[in-house]
């Protein structure tokens, strides 16, 4: 299903922003779809929402006013050319789907790497199952039956558009998986709808764990990713005690 009006963007755009300085004089290459320049996002106010073993994503709210998402890479897993060949890829299919959070620029530099994004202020789902939007007591759930069933059919449908995804891979890029489905990567608007975030971004970047805790760590992480995901479907954790 293609983004309605004009939210169709080109990510490539030539130009005095494809390489520029900022801070240390770092060399850089970005795209940008917007009017901002990256010294303006780079001078924001930012706020850390969600840290993962690929990265992390802020809350970035530019001097006019203007609020973006930006999720900022650990380590790539591609050089500076491959990079922006995926990212540019990966955009532009995203942008033909109303269900995947649509990436408006990139940013490769010596010190750091991120891609923009629409923000949503309602927050990643996972906000809604923990109780960081508020106080959470037992018997008490954020999201009603209809408004969990919306959340699961559009995320649905954003999984069945990237597997119907012909050819299936480009090159080096596999087009066809997400890679990191999880419901902190599940984005809420304030109807209550949701958009798939973070897709492809596992082709891009490597997963580094904070702590270094290793195995263990990660097979905890999966554990919690099904758990997240499952309650969506279930309210067994918030029923009273008998």
């Amino acid at each position: 299903m293609k983004k309605g009006g004009n939210k169709k963007t080109d990510i490539c755009c030539g130009g005095d922003h494809d390489h520029a300085h900022v801070h240390d004089h770092d060399e850089e290459e970005a795209r940008i779809m917007f009017v901002p320049t990256l010294r303006a996002v780079l001078r924001s106010s930012v706020c850390v929402m969600g840290e993962s073993p690929l990265g992390f994503t802020e809350k970035v709210v530019l001097l006019e006013g203007k609020i973006c998402a930006v999720k900022r890479f650990r380590k790539l897993s591609v050089k500076k050319k491959e990079f922006g060949r995926r990212i540019e890829h990966l955009a532009d299919i995203s942008s033909r789907c109303a269900y995947l959070v649509s990436v408006t620029a990139y940013l490769y530099a010596k010190r750091i790497k991120f891609v923009i994004c629409d923000y949503y202020p309602m927050g990643f789902l996972s906000l809604f199952f923990w109780g960081i939007l508020g106080t959470r007591k037992a018997g008490h759930t954020c999201l009603n039956w209809n408004q969990r069933l919306v959340i699961i059919i559009y995320i649905a449908r954003a999984i069945a558009f990237i597997h119907s995804q012909s050819p299936s891979q480009e090159k080096r890029l596999q087009l066809n998986v997400h890679g990191n489905i999880k419901s902190s990567n599940v984005m809420i608007k304030v109807d209550f709808t949701a958009e798939l975030s973070d897709y492809g971004y596992t082709q891009v970047a490597e997963r580094v764990e904070p702590d270094g805790r290793g195995h263990r760590s990660k097979e905890r992480k999966r554990a919690l990713v099904v758990l997240d995901i499952g309650l969506a479907c279930t309210n067994r954790l918030a029923e009273p005690k008998a």
